[in-house]
């Protein structure tokens, strides 16, 4: 992602930079003992009707012909603009990240449905992945074949208290606020019904405001992005596209503080505010989207999506061409000893592909 926060996104697609933001969390014990990351994990709070991913469930192919073919695409998509790598080497990226495949229909096994076979491109730190019957967008209503894929943040990113410190009487009061980037990572989502392949890659940046001077609040944002495409030359069409994030069932509580965008648009040529206040500092970018864009803001602190809708063949010959963008922005406010949050993210089946067919198992 580009350093500077206000750069403006391509016009027409809506895609920002999103190269900066693909250097996952940066665990030494990881990165340099060579070894494939901790083991899947089940979340001890999974939601009713989530199956975890796991070894015996999914099959880890990062060290496979496959994999770093599906690892090249990924990095070549996120360096599309031309822009530097700054944390992210393209020929290096099992380092990084994990590559596994699912087998939708034995994961979540649905009477009349088609097989799906998804690619998942997560940071090796990533420890729980989770299938669920339904889309969790109670705006997106659910189709028989519907289901999602939530994944929860590394610990890495949650280990650490901001600010205590702080206060209107404490001697650091007179330092100035300031933004900080405290950790960026990116995963992606490769779906395959035989007859069309889409993909949806989804990157975040958290955000805290330090020497914020309150002494009974901390403040941070989660700003979250996705971009969308399908295969070249074949019957898909991209209708719906997009991702979710919400606060973990293991974060500290938070509260609402603020949100961005403040609603849907029109599919008319627009600039649209990702800026927000996290206290007194503001943090976030403008872009410009000639698409529709759906907002789906939700009560429960930190909660919200965004979706690309349209309708988009790709006959550009090549399978990176991003089809449909979309991004957001949340802000919550944490009590200034519970530590920072911690965040769930989500891809619903939401219509990635059905290629005009009327498919029963058109999801």
């Amino acid at each position: 992602m580009i350093a500077d926060h206000q750069k403006m996104i391509k016009s027409g697609n809506g895609r920002r930079d999103l190269t900066s933001y693909a250097g996952l969390s940066t665990t030494p014990s990881l990165a340099d003992t060579g070894t494939k990351g901790p083991p899947l994990r089940q979340s001890p709070t999974a939601a009713v009707g989530a199956v975890r991913i796991d070894g015996g469930n999914s099959k880890e192919i990062t060290s496979s012909s496959q994999g770093d073919k599906f690892l090249k695409q990924f990095v070549t998509r996120l360096k599309s603009d031309g822009s530097e790598a700054k944390s992210l080497n393209a020929m290096n990226s099992a380092d990084q990240y994990r590559v596994l495949e699912v087998n939708v229909a034995e994961v979540l096994p649905i009477p009349g449905c088609e097989p799906v076979t998804e690619t998942l491109i997560v940071s090796k730190d990533v420890t729980e992945i989770r299938y669920q019957r339904g889309n969790i967008d109670s705006a997106e209503p659910s189709k028989p074949c519907s289901y999602s894929v939530v994944w929860d943040d590394p610990a890495s990113l949650t280990s650490v208290k901001d600010n205590q410190e702080e206060g209107r009487g404490s001697a650091l009061a007179a330092t100035a606020p300031y933004d900080e980037e405290y950790g960026h990572y990116c995963a992606s989502r490769t779906t395959n019904t035989g007859a069309n392949v889409a993909w949806n890659d989804a990157c975040v940046v958290y955000h805290v405001e330090k020497y914020d001077g309150n002494s009974t609040w901390n403040f941070y944002s989660s700003h979250v992005s996705s971009s969308c495409g399908t295969n070249a030359n074949t019957n898909g069409v991209l209708e719906s596209c997009g991702r979710g994030v919400m606060l973990s069932a293991t974060s500290p509580t938070g509260y609402w503080n603020s949100y961005a965008p403040a609603g849907p648009s029109p599919d008319n040529c627009r600039t649209i505010s990702n800026v927000l206040n996290l206290w007194t500092v503001s943090v976030g970018y403008t872009y410009t989207s000639c698409d529709e864009q759906q907002v789906f803001k939700y009560a429960e602190a930190g909660k919200m999506s965004t979706y690309w809708k349209g309708s988009k063949k790709n006959t550009s010959g090549n399978n990176n061409q991003v089809l449909g963008a979309t991004s957001h922005h949340v802000a919550v406010k944490v009590g200034q000893n519970d530590g920072r949050p911690s965040w769930s993210h989500w891809w619903n089946s939401d219509g990635y592909y059905c290629g005009g067919l009327g498919l029963p198992w058109c999801l």
